[in-house]
C-alpha cells in the first residue's frame, strides 16, 4: 500500500504558528526582564519630569503651574511617583489624555493640552474656552484669543465645567475652523489676530432671519458677515463654507495679511457678491 505524501502547505502552517508563538514568548519576556532591569537598577533613583511633545503655544508660565501642581520637576523613578504625578495633573484643567511612565531618563508626560480659541465675559470677568466648550481659568496668553459676544449665558462659569450652549459651541466651530487654515494658510500672520470678536447676537436667524446669523468684527470694527452657521448656507441661498473660506482668505493676503481699514465691511454671504480688493478704493 503506497505512503501518504505528507502536506507541505500544512507543516509551513504549524511552522508559521510556532514562529508566532515563539517571537511573542520572547517579546513577553524581553518586556518583563526590562521592567524587572528598571526596578531594580532605578530603585529609590530620582529623575527629572519630562513634558513630551509641549505644542509651541504653550508658555513657561504655564509650564511652571503645570510643575507646581506636581510639586517639583525631579521625583523618585517608580510606579508609585507616576501614580501620584498622574493624579495631580488630572486635576489641571489644561491637560487631557494624561500618560506617566517611568523610562530610563526620567518620568514622562504625555498628554493633549487644551488650547484656548476664544473667551466670553460674565460681569467683569473673563474665561477661557478650548474648542471642546471647556472653560479653562484665565491665563496670560500670546494667542490670538477671540471674545464672544451674544451668547445666552445664564450661570457663572468655572474652570473644569463644560459648557452646552449651541450659539456658544457654533461659534467656536466657526473659531477653530479658522484657527485651523491661519495654521495652513497664515501661520506667520494668523488670521485670527485681526478679529476682536464673533458677534452671535442673531445666532439662528432669532432677531432677524434675513440678517447675517454670524458675524466676525475686526480690531478697527471692520465686519466680516460670515452669514448662516456651518453647514446651513444653502439653506439662505449663501456660499459654501469652503468657498466663503477661500475668498476671506484670498482678501486677507491680498491686503497684506490685514483686514482693518480695507474695507467698510467684507460679505461672504451672497453667491453673486465679490469681496472687495484693495484696488477698488475700500
Amino acid at each position: 500500500m503506497a505512503k501518504k505524501k505528507k502536506n507541505p502547505s500544512r507543516f509551513r502552517s504549524i511552522l508559521n504558528i510556532l514562529v508566532v508563538f515563539g517571537v511573542s514568548g520572547l517579546l513577553i519576556w524581553l518586556f518583563v526582564f526590562a521592567e524587572r532591569y528598571l526596578k531594580k537598577n532605578y530603585a529609590n533613583q530620582s529623575g527629572p519630569l519630562i513634558i513630551d511633545e509641549v505644542p509651541q503655544w504653550v508658555q513657561a508660565p504655564l509650564l511652571d503651574r503645570l510643575y507646581a501642581t506636581v510639586g517639583g520637576r525631579e521625583f523618585v523613578m517608580d510606579e508609585s511617583a507616576a501614580k501620584t504625578i498622574g493624579e495631580a495633573l488630572r486635576s489641571m484643567v489644561w491637560l487631557d489624555e494624561i500618560r506617566v511612565r517611568v523610562v530610563q531618563d526620567g518620568i514622562h508626560v504625555q498628554a493633549r493640552w487644551r488650547k484656548p480659541l476664544v473667551f466670553i465675559k460674565k460681569g467683569q470677568k473673563r474665561f477661557l474656552l478650548d474648542a471642546d466648550l471647556m472653560v479653562l481659568e484665565d491665563f496670560p496668553s500670546t494667542l490670538p484669543l477671540v471674545m464672544v459676544k451674544g451668547v445666552r449665558l445664564e450661570l457663572t462659569p468655572k474652570p473644569g465645567m463644560q459648557l452646552n450652549l449651541p450659539d456658544l459651541a457654533e461659534a467656536l466651530k466657526l473659531i477653530d475652523l479658522l484657527d485651523r487654515m491661519d495654521q495652513v494658510q497664515t501661520p506667520a500672520k494668523p488670521l485670527l489676530r485681526e478679529i476682536e470678536l464673533i458677534d452671535m447676537s442673531n445666532y439662528s436667524g432669532r432677531r432677524n432671519q434675513r440678517e447675517s446669523h454670524i458675524n466676525l468684527v475686526a480690531k478697527d470694527g471692520t465686519t466680516v458677515q460670515w452669514g448662516a452657521e456651518l453647514g446651513q448656507g444653502g439653506q439662505f441661498m449663501e456660499l459654501s463654507d469652503e468657498k466663503k473660506l477661500a475668498k476671506l482668505y484670498t482678501f486677507y493676503k491680498d491686503c497684506g495679511y490685514l483686514l482693518m481699514g480695507k474695507s467698510k465691511f467684507i460679505n461672504l454671504r451672497d453667491s453673486q457678491y465679490e469681496v472687495p480688493t484693495p484696488t477698488r478704493g475700500y
